[in-house]
């Protein structure tokens, strides 16, 4: 609990005034013991900020009375980063492929623009979250990988002139490394639906092959 005005007293009888002697204040603030409350579960890592958890004043009393006035002898200050395992499997480790189908080259033509003769394809994936993570908390999803150099809204391929741009389900992009894709869990765990399309990265007619991995 919270205190204040807590105080030890050292009778030192060799005191003197204005001499310089070796004064010990046995016991006075040289141990102590916090215990950290976590109200909430969470997972990930938080960082604490270094903020003042007690101060400890001395001062010299005849009738083994003190009070803390002044500045305070020392600041006790608690600072540090908590950390929380936690594990959620995608897919349970399957690798989420997509496929367009067979596209025709000639109809790649705007920069940032899906070719008409080609649709969206729209994927479900589930996860399962264990391991400290709080049975119905709200987690992101992240796309790690390459951005196109010329569209960097669009995920690279092997071709330069073609990339792919993911969505939510109300088509908004959800950019390479950096976009998030919003859900929740159910119970620990949920499924999470996001689209997919191939878009010009560059305007210009790609070559033909095999585009995308």
């Amino acid at each position: 609990m919270p205190f204040t005005n807590q105080f030890t007293i050292a009778v030192n009888p060799t005191m003197e005034c204005n001499v310089e002697k070796n004064f010990h204040v046995e016991a006075t603030g040289s141990h102590g013991l916090l215990d950290l409350r976590i109200k909430r579960p969470f997972f990930g890592i938080i960082h604490l900020p270094s903020y003042t958890i007690a101060s400890l004043y001395s001062c010299m009393s005849t009738d083994y009375t003190c009070s803390a006035h002044g500045a305070p002898t020392i600041n006790y200050t608690l600072s540090g980063t908590v950390i929380v395992p936690q594990k959620c499997i995608i897919n349970a480790g399957d690798i989420v492929r997509l496929d367009f189908g067979t596209m025709l080259s000639g109809h790649f033509i705007a920069k940032g623009q899906k070719p008409d003769s080609v649709n969206p394809v729209t994927k479900e994936i589930k996860v399962i979250c264990n391991g400290g993570v709080e049975s119905m908390a709200n987690l992101t999803i992240r796309f790690q990988c390459t951005p196109d150099a010329h569209y960097p809204d669009a995920i690279a391929s092997d071709n330069a002139d073609v990339g792919v741009v993911v969505t939510d389900t109300s088509h908004q992009v959800i950019k390479p490394n950096t976009g998030l894709l919003p859900f929740t869990l159910n119970n620990s765990q949920a499924t999470v639906t996001f689209i997919a399309y191939p878009v010009s990265t560059t305007g210009h007619i790609p070559s033909e092959g095999s585009l995308l991995h």
